[in-house]
């Protein structure tokens, strides 16, 4: 698939570091469960609230990284269990296995609503309903045809409880289809059957990793002037890209002349604020590199799949929703905790490593006690 034909919709490291076959079994244990300033913001009227996520290139995980090691550049000169700690195809096709096996599975009535914010006092959690409305929540959860692209659904009427007010310019009171900065932590630490069976939106997990990599990254992500903001990850790779309104965010491997990606989506800001998620790769998406750089209008899919639109917008949304969960649970904008791998935001070709950028903002700090 061409897509120029078809354009594709869219400091210090800790004494435990994850080992491959813990992160392999985490990456599948997401997978198994969902397979179960003076900057006019983007899509803000000028002089109006920003409704728009901030953002810069970031990955998954907290914090910005800078590396001690040169950043791995092509398959021969990765680390051993490098490709077998990150999603793959076989993590892709049970994605899509999940979303057509349970489509249609939910046979009440679901929480399709409007995208406005209700009061605090509506949070739904499973210790709050009866034993037969816990069921019910966890059947329509599940259920992929119950996701709404157009308004709030039950996945965002459970993790509304986790908007942060944090960041001004991404206020909670925003409709559920625009970007909001999460209590990450609080949503991946309660136990609660319901709240762990809900799954954030694409875009407040990446509107979450731009914060946490730097405000000025979300900043810089958000302003409109910005013609290209990228935001990348080395070692285990995550890109957030945006050119105008349009938003790449996936993970990939870095094969030297070709980027290989199991998790791929394309999203677009409407001039409202809103975000949609308009393709997700069905099958693995490549995307050429040359002297010229990274082509992303020559990306093709690796193969076609028959029972699979990836135009459409039930399976965009449970991908962007499965690939959102991956990119908070994993942290991959903390360099702190990821100390190998390189985090490094540009913006219309200047880039920020998040390691000294973060190093610097605490100097200051420092010099101003």
């Amino acid at each position: 698939m061409d897509t120029n034909s078809r354009p594709l919709k869219w400091g210090v490291e800790p004494r435990n570091t994850p080992t491959a076959s813990t992160f392999r079994r985490k990456t599948a244990e997401v997978l198994g469960k969902y397979s179960d300033s003076n900057i006019q913001y983007l899509g803000t009227p000028s002089g109006s609230t920003p409704t728009i996520f901030k953002s810069s290139q970031v990955s998954e995980g907290e914090s910005t990284v800078g590396q001690e090691s040169g950043p791995i550049g092509a398959v021969w000169d990765a680390d051993d269990d490098e490709f077998d700690r990150w999603p793959d195809k076989q993590d892709l096709e049970n994605a899509v296995h999940s979303f057509t096996a349970h489509r249609g599975t939910f046979k009440g009535i679901p929480h399709f609503k409007s995208h406005a914010f209700e009061a605090q006092q509506d949070v739904v959690r499973g210790s709050n309903l009866t034993a037969q409305q816990r069921e019910d929540y966890l059947h329509e959860l599940a259920d992929k045809n119950c996701g709404n692209p157009h308004g709030f659904d039950a996945h965002d009427e459970v993790m509304k409880q986790f908007y942060q007010a944090s960041c001004p310019a991404l206020p909670i009171s925003a409709p559920s289809d625009q970007p909001h900065v999460l209590d990450y932590k609080s949503y991946l630490a309660d136990e609660d059957t319901v709240v762990q069976a809900a799954r954030p939106r694409l875009a407040d997990a990446v509107a979450t990793v731009l914060y946490m990599t730097s405000p000025r990254c979300l900043a810089e992500f958000l302003d409109p002037n910005v013609k290209t903001f990228e935001w990348r990850r080395d070692g285990n790779h995550v890109m957030i890209r945006r050119t105008g309104k349009d938003v790449i965010v996936g993970t990939y491997s870095n094969f030297a002349t070709t980027y290989l990606w199991p998790l791929f989506v394309r999203s677009h800001i409407a001039s409202s604020g809103s975000w949609q998620e308009v393709y997700a790769g069905a099958a693995q998406i490549l995307t050429p590199v040359t002297v010229e750089g990274v082509e992303f209008d020559k990306s093709v899919t690796e193969e076609e799949i028959d029972d699979v639109d990836p135009e459409d917008e039930k399976y965009t949304l449970h991908m962007g929703r499965l690939l959102g969960k991956i990119l908070l649970e994993w942290s991959v904008w903390d360099f702190r905790q990821w100390r190998r791998w390189n985090v490094e935001w540009e913006t219309d070709g200047v880039v920020v490593n998040a390691r000294e950028h973060g190093n610097e903002a605490l100097r200051m700090m420092r010099d101003m006690e």
